[in-house]
């Protein structure tokens, strides 16, 4: 789901093999950033959106390695988060999803900067 104007794009998500595992007391995001993007595009801004089951935002948990991401970068990164709370919200048919902000060809007159929202599958060990 794109929610800003980017101009053309490709047609896939940024992060369409992204997946979350709750663990007991922690989120371990997995992610493979799509490689369709121009090799100058900049991924930032990251967040898990938590979604009830009408799919309002309850609440974002903040995603960050400290360095930027760019098209085809793969890897796993640990979340604080209230596990708890998360498995409740699931467990009444809410959804994860990450919210990726997508900055296309900055140096490129013209491009702009915008969102890009897509839906976790999630793993309960």
């Amino acid at each position: 789901m794109q929610l800003a104007g980017l101009g053309p794009q490709p047609a896939n998500a940024g992060c369409p093999n992204c997946w979350v595992q709750v663990n007991t007391d922690f989120l371990r995001l997995f992610f493979e950033l799509s490689d369709v993007f121009s090799p100058d595009t900049l991924f930032r801004d990251a967040f898990v959106m938590v979604l009830d089951s009408e799919k309002n935002q309850l609440w974002t948990i903040p995603v960050s390695d400290g360095e930027p991401w760019r098209p085809g970068m793969v890897g796993k990164l640990e979340l604080r988060a209230d596990t708890n709370r998360i498995r409740e919200v699931l467990s009444t048919g809410g959804t994860l999803s990450l919210d990726l902000g997508v900055v296309v060809s900055p140096r490129v007159r013209g491009t702009g900067e915008g969102r890009l929202v897509n839906p976790l599958r999630v793993e309960i060990p």
